[in-house]
């Protein structure tokens, strides 16, 4: 159920009810007892919007760098050491993340296709220069060749 919901959302918000520091990084912590199920194209993404939640009420906002899913458990990575200083996660009451769902990301992106108005004909990777790379990320940007057989989606 919570797949389907997730499929059919614009945006993905999952609360973390356990938030606790990872002794292993002085940058990480680790998320945990999610209100819903965590789907695995989140760690394609990059600057998750996190909120940190206080036991004074307070709401504090690091800058998340990378995640990677374990199960039930998010691992999250900030970009830097200096926006965790002063946090006492023994006083985190929960964590909120939100998500664009990539199903509505691919959406977009075919729609921004659709409106270079090419004929069905046309052939993009011939129309390309040839020493064209893609670049995905994060972690690290990895180089993609182009597909033989890119054409109007």
């Amino acid at each position: 159920e919570g797949q389907e919901q997730n499929a059919n959302g614009r945006e993905i918000s999952i609360t973390f009810a356990s938030v606790k520091r990872d002794p292993k990084s002085d940058r990480s912590f680790i998320l945990s007892q999610p209100n819903r199920y965590i789907p695995t194209a989140i760690e394609d993404k990059s600057n998750i919007p996190l909120n940190l939640f206080m036991q004074d009420g307070k709401k504090r906002s690091p800058e998340i760098e990378v995640v990677s899913v374990k199960g039930n458990t998010l691992r999250v990575k900030a970009k830097n050491e200096d926006q965790l200083k002063g946090i006492d996660f023994s006083k985190v009451t929960h964590a909120v993340i939100n998500v664009k769902n990539p199903d509505f990301l691919l959406e977009s992106l075919d729609g921004e296709f659709q409106k270079l108005d090419y004929s069905d004909e046309f052939d993009m990777q011939q129309n390309l220069c040839k020493n064209i790379e893609f670049l995905v990320g994060p972690p690290e940007p990895v180089k993609l060749p182009i597909s033989p057989s890119i054409s109007k989606p």
